[in-house]
């Protein structure tokens, strides 16, 4: 995750348990793609472990049936003499309804660990279990939950690449989201996404989410949509009052007027450094998220 501009604090939250039955969204089976990538080491842009995450999620996305496209993209960093390639992977499930929301999360992780309080330690990557595989995991589950009982809206899952590309202070971040929304009306012709959902450091073991503080004052209905699911859920993560203003791959649809939010615990000690681990995560954690995603999207009121 790149950026964060503003904050309040967190608080200690409990969950409620995983469902298990084939139609909900079931957090251990979350936890377990978590395991899964944060096995390949970390997964930044560049690594033998981003390709592996890649192939991953392709593989587990067909094996539910569910066509996988990619969506390639150049970028050239200033001073770089040629640019990277980067790849956005997509996914879409439902009935063919004419009404769709994207759900995304990117699934590169850190390069550096700047933020390490062992300075010997910043150059290093970081395994990003929190940082770029917490969403993904959540996102994985969510397809097979969603297959099993498609929603009457289809829904576009996202896997942003080179969200984390960037150094502190460049404008190198959030590039697969860029890239989406500058090319929205290319990569999804005469089609406009309802609205954006965008996760991001969504395990973290104590969770806490704010409402994030662009979109709450563009576009308050869908952060309502959310808050009010999890209320009728019984999710306390979902924190009753308080925003924080996140930049985050959301944002590039913000700025072309596509409603969006984000849902991020940024109050999270492990951000850019090496220890952003699986134990610092909870199959808690992405049962919470998983399970207000999902009921908002069976609901359907976009």
């Amino acid at each position: 995750m790149g950026v964060a501009l503003a904050g309040l604090s967190r608080c200690s939250c409990e969950s409620t348990p995983a469902e298990g039955q084939e139609g909900g969204f079931d957090g251990d089976r979350a936890w377990g793609h978590l395991e899964e990538l944060c096995r390949m080491g970390p997964r930044a842009h560049g690594l033998a472990g981003q390709e592996k995450a890649r192939e991953y999620i392709r593989a587990h996305l067909e094996s539910l049936g569910v066509e996988v496209r990619e969506f390639p993209f150049e970028y050239r960093r200033e001073g770089d003499a040629s640019p990277e390639r980067f790849v956005n992977l997509a996914a879409r499930i439902g009935r063919g309804a004419s009404k769709w929301v994207i759900v995304g999360s990117h699934y590169d992780t850190r390069l550096w660990a700047e933020e390490d309080s062992d300075a010997s330690k910043r150059d290093r990557p970081i395994e990003g279990a929190n940082d770029g595989g917490s969403g993904v995991a959540v996102l994985l589950e969510l397809a097979r939950a969603l297959r099993a009982e498609p929603p009457d809206i289809d829904v576009e899952l996202l896997f942003f690449d080179a969200e984390d590309y960037g150094r502190p202070g460049s404008p190198d971040y959030f590039l697969g989201s860029k890239h989406v929304a500058a090319h929205l009306a290319e990569l999804y012709p005469g089609e406009r996404p309802a609205c954006v959902i965008v996760l991001d450091m969504v395990g973290d073991s104590d969770l806490r989410f704010l409402r994030e503080g662009q979109s709450q004052r563009a576009f308050p209905w869908v952060n309502d949509l959310l808050w009010e699911t999890a209320k009728r859920l019984d999710e306390p993560a979902f924190a009753a009052g308080g925003t924080r203003v996140v930049t985050d791959d959301h944002t590039a649809f913000l700025s072309i007027g596509v409603p969006a939010t984000l849902l991020i615990d940024f109050d999270y000690p492990y951000w850019h450094t090496t220890g952003d681990t699986l134990e610092q995560c909870s199959a808690k954690s992405l049962g919470t998220t998983g399970r207000v995603l999902r009921s908002a999207l069976i609901e359907g009121k976009f």
